[in-house]
């Protein structure tokens, strides 16, 4: 792959390391790293500076479409031609989350402004938005403003937690049932 200069029609740097074709290209927000979405698979985090791949992220079983980077650069969409979406940390290259639903070829994944919403366009002729969080406690806290109450002990079960509720359903006198001493 070349990076060329729009103005003067000049290639500034070549990309070496796909080993198939390249179908979209997007540079993180301080352009100092592209992702790429290559049909070998995988999508690469590139260093804009030396052209030298940083991460490859494997994980799809089908062509990566699309690719982009959040707001803030530390997670990448990527979509796939294996129905699926996936979230991945921009840092280490793992699959943080992988949206599935659609059930057409996935062509396009991209961070809303805020980068807490992934919007998804599908063969299958929909587009759904996904939320996604930056941490376990912003699940948490979302959660605690949506469903104001704790899980009942039948219900943290069900999940594989166990009985003893987090303090704050004590100190929100959120807690439906006596726990199990």
């Amino acid at each position: 792959m070349l990076l060329w200069y729009a103005l003067s029609g000049e290639a500034i740097r070549r990309f070496e390391g796909n080993e198939a074709q390249v179908y979209d290209a997007t540079f993180s927000p301080d352009g100092k790293r592209i992702v790429t979405a290559s049909a070998d698979n995988t999508a690469r985090i590139w260093d804009v500076a030396t052209g030298n791949t940083i991460t490859v992220l494997k994980g799809h079983s089908g062509s990566v479409l699309s690719a982009a980077f959040s707001p803030h650069a530390d997670r990448i969409a990527t979509a796939s031609a294996d129905k699926t979406a996936r979230v991945w940390n921009a840092e280490v290259g793992a699959t943080v989350a992988v949206l599935n639903g659609h059930s057409g070829p996935v062509s396009s994944a991209v961070f809303g402004p805020d980068g807490e919403r992934i919007l998804t366009a599908s063969d299958d002729g929909t587009a759904r938005i996904w939320r996604v969080f930056s941490s376990a406690q912003a699940l948490v806290d979302q959660s605690k403003v949506r469903v104001p109450r704790c899980l009942t002990l039948e219900q943290r079960k069900n999940v594989f937690l166990g009985p003893q509720p987090p303090a704050w359903c004590f100190e929100l006198k959120k807690w439906p049932y006596q726990t199990v001493d």
